[in-house]
């Protein structure tokens, strides 16, 4: 059975720059790579969130099991 993840991309302030995965997928290893297109250099968090359901706003529901958020630092 599988879980549903969400992967996006925020800026500094908290804004969402891109949505990376959105959907259910069986238990595994798995890549992704973000084109950063006209991204400029700079500081950028990603949120990963992992439940047992479609996963709509992360931030906001306290029921999904799994929740992890991470800088990156762009220099080029």
């Amino acid at each position: 059975m599988g879980v549903y993840v969400h992967l996006a991309i925020y800026d500094i302030m908290g804004r969402l720059v891109e949505t990376l995965v959105n959907k259910s997928q069986e238990p595994g290893v798995y890549q992704v790579e973000w084109d950063r297109k006209d991204q400029s250099r700079g500081v950028y968090f990603y949120l990963l969130a992992i439940g047992k359901g479609e996963v709509i706003s992360p931030r906001q529901d306290e029921s999904i099991p799994y929740i992890d958020t991470k800088k990156m630092t762009f220099l080029h």
